[in-house]
């Protein structure tokens, strides 16, 4: 691209990203590192007054993906600083208080196809959603502090703003949806991860002599596992040696425990009703 302007870059980039939405497959799209390539040679002029909408897109595109590593890599923290000054110098005054709709989440796709715009789920994400299990969105490990919610990608930890401040009541580990707006990252249906994952390592041996419905829950848990790994747990001849290799799965964080978890409360009720139960019984 032979662009005169940053406002130019910026346009062909978010032209790439809307016809990613409409044609996935379309052959004019560039790919993730090309557009990457462009955002940073933009970066690297230091020009700290640029638009929010700038910012956006850095970030859009340069998030971490725990699987793949373009080569490009840019300081997300203090993107996310500039962009919420440029933020308040811009939009501030006039938008004041106003809720800012996400222009795009953060899914399970690959390349652009990770970017998904806010039509799609936007409406099960309100407060009174905050439970809610959106398949297609990535849930994102993270950590809160001091009040404040951080993104743990690897050794990366980015300030994010919580949908709902009321939520950030303790200092944890949690999961949540990302979403991008024009002030930057917000954290979507945050969860508190450690109990579930402390339940789950608690229970081991119960869950895995008792749980009979094996096969829904590594369905759920599909996304999150690789084809191998997936071909091994299901190769197992008996539900205990399933459950078994599919614990040695579970090691791989707090995200995967949780989501274990849900998946259990949703096919195993009264195994974990149980559970909970007795284990209340026997610290009484």
């Amino acid at each position: 691209m032979n662009s005169q302007t940053e406002s130019d870059a910026q346009n062909y980039i978010l032209a790439n990203i809307i016809l990613s939405q409409k044609s996935a497959n379309s052959g004019i799209l560039r790919t993730v590192p090309e557009l990457q390539d462009i955002l940073q040679k933009l970066w690297e002029r230091q020009n700290k007054d640029r638009s929010p909408e700038f910012y956006l897109l850095v970030l859009m595109l340069f998030w971490p993906d725990g699987a793949k590593k373009t080569g490009n890599t840019l300081d997300l923290k203090v993107c996310v600083q500039y962009m919420r000054e440029s933020y308040e110098r811009t939009y501030q005054k006039y938008l004041r208080f106003r809720y800012l709709v996400p222009l795009f989440f953060l899914g399970n796709g690959g390349g652009l196809q990770r970017l998904v715009h806010q039509t799609e789920f936007n409406n099960l994400l309100s407060e009174e959603h905050e439970t809610a299990e959106i398949e297609g969105l990535q849930r994102i490990e993270g950590e809160i502090r001091n009040h404040k919610v951080f993104a743990l990608r690897g050794r990366d930890q980015i300030e994010v703003s919580p949908h709902n401040p009321a939520s950030v009541y303790n200092t944890d580990l949690v999961s949540f949806y990302l979403g991008f707006t024009i002030r930057g990252p917000v954290a979507y249906n945050i969860r508190y991860v450690k109990k579930s994952a402390q339940f789950v390592d608690k229970h081991k041996k119960n869950i895995i002599q008792r749980v009979e419905k094996v096969d829904f829950i590594i369905d759920d848990l599909r996304p999150l596992i690789s084809t191998e790994q997936y071909s091994t747990i299901v190769a197992a001849s008996t539900n205990n040696e399933k459950m078994e290799t599919l614990y040695s799965v579970l090691s791989a964080g707090y995200e995967i425990k949780d989501k274990f978890y849900q998946s259990l409360l949703k096919n195993e009720r009264g195994l974990i009703q149980h559970l909970i139960n007795f284990g209340k019984k026997s610290s009484s």
